[in-house]
């Protein structure tokens, strides 16, 4: 039961403070709370699941229980490690011949022009981008207002055409019967076709 248990936790890994930290638990969102964290470290892409077999059964053997292992340490985890140690630098000492000493070189700056032609690259792709989206909204501005006159033209010519029928119809309606009228007059008078 006590290894099936430990089959359904996965094992995640990030940094906080001095320590990279581990822990075995049911998700993500129960990892973060268990490191007391409230930010998505994942989304982030600061904090992420392990597969690697040591770490995993490292924090198998204390499923829900952070270890830590001073941060750049290659040691084990565990769960009261010792502190981690801070490199010492020699102090210099002074002496009387110091000044005579030459000054250190200052370091060069770095060279910002990479970045900066990709800062300008980027703000011109967003202007070129901004201006495209600002033409097309006028040509479709334009296209619906030459639409909207077109849909009143096609109804109006729609209205012309049925009451030109109806006018032609009327027409028609007269001239047949009047047609008839003088045929039968043509025949009664002996007239032929």
């Amino acid at each position: 039961m006590a290894a099936a248990a430990k089959r359904k936790l996965k094992v995640f890994q990030t940094s906080i403070g001095f320590y990279d930290v581990l822990v075995a638990t049911s998700g993500k969102a129960a990892a973060l709370r268990a490191w007391g964290i409230h930010q998505d470290l994942f989304a982030q892409g600061l904090a992420s699941q392990v597969t690697d077999a040591s770490l995993v059964d490292a924090a198998l053997a204390h499923p829900e229980t952070v270890l830590r292992r001073a941060i750049g340490s290659k040691g084990g985890f565990s769960v009261d490690p010792s502190p981690p140690r801070i490199k010492r630098t020699a102090r210099r000492e002074e002496s009387e011949d110091e000044e005579s000493r030459a000054p250190e070189p200052e370091p060069e700056p770095a060279d910002r022009s990479k970045l900066t032609a990709a800062e300008e690259a980027l703000a011109a792709l967003d202007a070129d981008h901004d201006r495209d989206t600002d033409r097309i909204q006028r040509e479709l501005a334009a296209v619906d207002a030459e639409e909207a006159k077109l849909v009143a033209r096609r109804r109006a010519l729609n209205a012309e055409a049925t009451a030109k029928r109806k006018v032609w119809q009327d027409h028609r309606a007269k001239a047949e019967t009047t047609l008839q009228s003088e045929r039968r007059a043509y025949r009664d008078a002996g007239g032929r076709d």
